[in-house]
């Protein structure tokens, strides 16, 4: 059985972390450094959006993909995006190669003051998702009503379920 060892008193341990007196975060902070590093040696240097802490998507340059619900009935797929404070003007839906593809930007307004917290997104957002079947789309319909975007997309009569018979061989 092994006994649990007796550290020498009159004097402090050795801390796992140097320094973590100091900063509580300076281990984050490090490992998030490592992570946009890791991150620029995959995908190349993006230029960063001014005010956004660099390693957020969005300081990447990259759209980012708002929140949403996915189902399916027997007639149609729909969709339901959370997008708060956009214009109908601002989105773009497409339907192509049986993908459905919602993109458009938030634009940020202008404050006056000083900024405290700022936890809104903004910027360009893009949300794809592949149909699992054939879909109508020249029949779309979409409605955005208190910041949520629903989206109907009537499947084709030939996206049912369809059986084949069996016929004799000889």
């Amino acid at each position: 059985m092994a006994l649990p060892a007796r550290r020498p008193s009159g004097r402090l341990a050795e801390r796992p972390f140097p320094g973590w007196m100091r900063d509580p975060l300076a281990e984050f902070h490090a490992l998030v450094n490592r992570m946009g590093s890791l991150l620029e040696s995959t995908l190349g240097r993006v230029p960063a959006t001014p005010g956004a802490p660099p390693w957020t998507p969005v300081a990447a340059g990259m759209p980012w993909s708002p929140p949403a619900d996915f189902s399916e009935t027997d007639d149609a797929y729909l969709f339901e995006i959370d997008l708060p404070g956009v214009q109908r003007e601002d989105i773009d839906i497409e339907l192509g190669d049986r993908e459905l593809i919602i993109s458009g930007e938030i634009r940020q307004r202008e404050q006056t003051g000083t900024i405290h917290q700022a936890m809104r997104r903004t910027g360009r957002f893009e949300y794809r998702m592949p149909l699992p079947g054939e879909a109508d789309g020249d029949h779309i319909e979409a409605t955005l009503r208190d910041g949520v975007l629903t989206v109907r997309i009537p499947k084709t009569r030939t996206a049912g379920n369809r059986s084949a018979g069996i016929t004799s061989g000889e």
